[in-house]
């Protein structure tokens, strides 16, 4: 998708932003909760 609006990316007129979710494991959700939670 990127290569089909590289014209535009390079020339300043489309941005492209990219959320990097990596970082993320099933426990650092559960782990910013108030309250007590079921193990």
């Amino acid at each position: 998708m990127l290569a089909t609006h590289r014209e535009s990316i390079e020339t300043g007129k489309l941005r492209v932003l990219l959320i990097d979710e990596c970082h993320l494991m099933w426990g650092d959700l559960s782990g910013y909760v108030w309250g007590k939670h079921a193990v």
